[in-house]
C-alpha cells in the first residue's frame, strides 16, 4: 500500500461540511473571478447538492452541484476584497 499523501492528478475529495481556503496577494478594491472544479456528492434521489460560497465571511453565492464536476466560475465584487489575506469559505449542507 502506497502511503504516499499527494492529491491524484484530478484533485482530491474533501471531508466535512467546509472547508477554507486562504489566498494572500489579492488586490483590494479590485474585482475579480473565483474559478474551480466541482461536483457534488448526491444522496439517492437527490438530482443535485447546494454549495455555498463565502469571501472573507460574507456569502457570495449558492451553487447547484450536480454529481458531474464542472467549471464553476464565481464573480467575486471588489468591495469583498480587502486586501492581505482573503479567504474563500465552501459549505454544504
Amino acid at each position: 500500500m502506497n502511503a504516499s499523501t499527494s492529491p491524484a492528478a484530478w484533485g482530491a475529495y474533501s471531508r466535512g461540511e467546509r472547508a477554507i481556503l486562504p489566498f494572500g496577494g489579492v488586490t483590494p478594491g479590485k474585482d475579480g473571478v473565483l474559478a474551480f472544479t466541482a461536483g457534488g456528492v448526491l444522496a439517492p434521489g437527490s438530482d443535485a447538492q447546494a454549495l455555498e460560497v463565502r469571501v472573507n465571511g460574507k456569502r457570495l453565492v449558492t451553487l447547484d452541484l450536480t454529481a458531474t464536476p464542472a467549471v464553476q466560475q464565481v464573480a467575486v465584487p471588489g468591495t469583498l476584497l480587502t486586501g492581505g489575506l482573503t479567504t474563500f469559505e465552501f459549505r454544504v449542507d
